[in-house]
């Protein structure tokens, strides 16, 4: 063999093992890739499902309200405190939806619905503070009230008790 045919060999062998290494590479970029692109289709659709289930409480909160409105049904403190409660349970996953949202930002990927969902978090942490801030002053002024009606009721009732001396 000619030192020419052995350094053509040697050098289509060089170029088979660089290209060889090149596909596995990109072999292992794609998969790499891929696994972040289906868990960002994985995300959006759990992000879908929170969001759905946000307008079905959302829904329900804004019947409830105007039945009450409307003069159609009392709407208690303890109905209040259940749809207070949905919310509350359904702001519960947002913190592991945000540091999943991150972690794909940081491979590349963003999920479409990832703004919408930051948007809906902000908006239910915004209502259920002024909820919670409006049933404190309620049940202060309940207390408020009840207080009152004892001073009240305590002096009425110690005058009869002294009539029937």
């Amino acid at each position: 063999m000619s030192v020419a045919t052995q350094s053509l060999e040697e050098g289509m062998l060089n170029i088979a093992s660089q290209s060889l290494e090149e596909y596995g590479v990109i072999a292992e970029q794609w998969g790499k890739e891929h696994r972040v692109l289906e868990e960002c289709w994985k995300c959006e659709d759990w992000l879908t499902t929170g969001l759905e289930t946000l307008e079905v409480i959302t829904a329900v909160d804004a019947v409830l309200q105007k039945g009450a409105e409307q003069g159609k049904f009392d709407l208690t403190h303890d109905i209040q405190d259940a749809v207070l409660g949905l919310y509350e349970l359904w702001l519960k996953p947002s913190s592991l939806a945000e540091e999943r949202i991150a972690s794909l930002h940081e491979n590349g990927q963003t999920p479409s619905n990832g703004g919408e969902f930051r948007e809906a978090v902000s908006r239910i942490e915004a209502l259920v503070d002024e909820r919670k801030k409006r049933r404190e002053k309620i049940r202060s002024v309940d207390q408020s009230m009840l207080q009152r009606l004892a001073k009240v009721r305590r002096p009425a009732v110690e005058w009869f008790n002294d009539d029937e001396d």
